[in-house]
């Protein structure tokens, strides 16, 4: 089994999804646990991307070496290696009467003014593969949207990616949105993106900055830990 799970990181790194879902079918059959083998493949496209950078944040993040620096087609690919592993492993887990624990919701969107979105693709990938429920709420949303949308899907976490500086001005707007629908106190912000930084947490009076994917989620975890650790003291309800 260690030999496949070493087969298998090896071809995500090689960025090859079809090769991925080969030796994840080839792992199951072998008798591997299907909820431990995704999590296996989440923690391998963590290492694998924990050197690249898709925010940008050159502020905050010494750049990696050329030779380390992975590029946005690199992300991608390893993303669509992940998912395609994640789509052998959920049908296994359903059919072994296992599932996925919920470990949160996000509702996440590309902030208004702004249409990209890969970005956006690849960390919800990562999140539904480490048990998130991802709404997706698209590109161009007004502030209004983000706050209905959390109260809509009783969201734990909203998720603003930011990739055009100009835009930005909408930020604060999601905040006080929030906070007109009684919602601010009960959910955690993370933004993201190109022209986004880890300086947005003090001056936005955002939760966190996902620096790259891989931060991204690891923040994000981080956040769903104080926030139960906060509901169960009664800060918030």
């Amino acid at each position: 089994m260690e030999s496949i799970l070493g087969e298998l990181k090896a071809a995500m790194k090689e960025q090859n999804p079809k090769k991925s879902a080969e030796l994840t079918t080839k792992a199951l059959e072998a008798g591997a646990d299907p909820l431990d083998l995704l999590s296996k493949v989440v923690n391998f496209s963590k290492e694998l991307t924990e050197k690249s950078w898709w925010s940008g944040g050159a502020e905050e993040k010494q750049q990696a070496s050329e030779s380390e620096a992975l590029m946005l087609s690199d992300l991608i690919m390893i993303g669509e290696c992940l998912k395609a592993s994640a789509d052998l492993l959920k049908p296994a887990l359903k059919s072994q009467g296992k599932k996925v624990e919920n470990t949160g919701t996000i509702v996440i969107g590309t902030i208004e003014g702004d249409v990209h979105d890969i970005g956006k693709s690849l960390v919800n990938t990562l999140y539904e593969s480490a048990g998130y429920t991802v709404k997706d709420i698209g590109t161009d949303v007004p502030a209004r949207k983000y706050a209905v949308e959390a109260k809509r899907w009783k969201a734990d976490i909203v998720g603003i990616s930011i990739s055009m500086a100009p835009c930005k001005a909408t930020l604060p707007l999601v905040i006080k949105e929030l906070q007109k629908l009684g919602l601010r106190h009960n959910v955690k912000i993370i933004d993201g993106g190109q022209s986004s930084y880890l300086s947005d947490v003090e001056k936005y009076g955002i939760d966190a900055h996902g620096l790259d994917a891989s931060d991204a989620l690891t923040k994000t975890d981080e956040l769903m830990r104080i926030l139960k650790e906060e509901r169960v003291k009664g800060e918030v309800k």
